[in-house]
């Protein structure tokens, strides 16, 4: 009776030592694999707005259509900016015109100060002959008069001619016709660039998500209409209790669960840790520091980027997800027997 009282005593304490070492292995993995089920699908959101308004044309894409970057999404009706178009370019053969006469009457300017430069030189050439000839009486002095005055007259012309020379010049840079020409040149091109806005095209790959719009709507400048959702670069959103963020760091490979897929399991890589909790960037943070303090434990969002997405499984965003993060090895006796 003894040895069988011994027995079950033996059988007993091997019994709650495996239990034992199976419990402290298992809060062991549970400290080594935090894990956390408030956690979400994330992924880039691309609103897309027009850069130009008016009534829409065509829509060549539909709700949950997968786009190519390029691709054309919908068109406004360009009547109204092939028009400005067109009124840009008469504004500015007008210009050209007016530059081109502006030049012309430079030119002109330019040979008549040549010409006057010319026939002043020779007055005073004659001027000075019929001066010594006067001295000498072999011509009059009212001649000598006359040619000193054609001499004043023509050094005249030639001022005028100068002045008119700085006119034309300045009516050609400056505000004259020069200044002009490049206020239409970018008037046309601005045009030119609105008219190209009138179609509008996909800036990325992704799905089309929250499309409302429909052929003959009049859309506004700035003014999103829909989003493209980019499933090339998909990750989650995990958050972990304050209380195991102290192990998790960026480069930390995880286990992601979608609830969306229950017999697929993704892989993931820690890629960053959020600088606040949940609650630091809510609408109405708490204020602990007034009235009945009650301690809660907080949230630090950790993002996990997912390593291995399927293109035959889309990945919604805003679907529910299960995080469970390897944290390394931990310390454990020498007489430990499980890895």
């Amino acid at each position: 009776m003894r040895a069988r009282r011994w027995i079950k005593l033996g059988l007993a304490a091997i019994v709650s030592l495996i239990a034992a070492g199976y419990f402290y292995h298992y809060t062991r993995e549970q400290t080594r694999h935090p894990a956390t089920d408030d956690a979400y699908v994330g992924a880039d959101v691309t609103r897309i707005a027009p850069r130009v308004g008016g009534p829409v044309l065509r829509l060549a894409v539909q709700e949950n259509q997968r786009v190519r970057r390029g691709q054309l999404l919908f068109s406004i009706d360009p009547a109204p900016y092939q028009l400005a178009v067109e009124q840009a370019e008469a504004a500015l053969n007008t210009t050209r015109q007016s530059y081109s006469e502006a030049e012309a009457a430079l030119q002109a300017a330019e040979a008549q100060l040549a010409q006057s430069r010319v026939q002043a030189a020779n007055a005073a050439r004659n001027a000075a002959r019929v001066h010594q000839l006067a001295l000498q009486q072999y011509l009059s002095r009212a001649q000598d008069d006359d040619a000193r005055t054609a001499a004043r007259a023509a050094a005249v012309a030639v001022r005028t001619a100068a002045a008119r020379v700085a006119q034309a010049r300045q009516a050609l840079a400056g505000t004259g016709p020069e200044a002009q020409q490049r206020q239409r040149e970018a008037a046309l091109k601005q045009a030119r660039l609105d008219l190209g806005y009138t179609r509008v095209y996909a800036p990325t790959d992704g799905v089309i998500a929250g499309l409302t719009l429909r052929p003959g709507a009049v859309v506004s400048a700035a003014q999103p209409v829909f989003a493209i959702v980019n499933d090339h670069d998909v990750w989650v959103d995990a958050n972990y209790k304050e209380t195991a963020i102290h192990r998790i760091r960026p480069g930390q490979v995880a286990d992601i669960h979608l609830d969306i897929y229950p017999d697929r399991d993704f892989r993931g890589v820690v890629e960053s840790l959020s600088g606040g909790s949940g609650a630091a960037f809510s609408l109405l943070p708490p204020e602990n520091a007034t009235g009945n303090w009650v301690k809660v434990v907080q949230r630090v969002p950790v993002r996990v980027h997912l390593v291995n997405p399927d293109s035959h499984l889309p990945l919604p965003i805003g679907t529910s997800a299960s995080v469970s993060i390897d944290t390394g090895p931990l310390a454990r006796p020498w007489f430990w027997p499980w890895p």
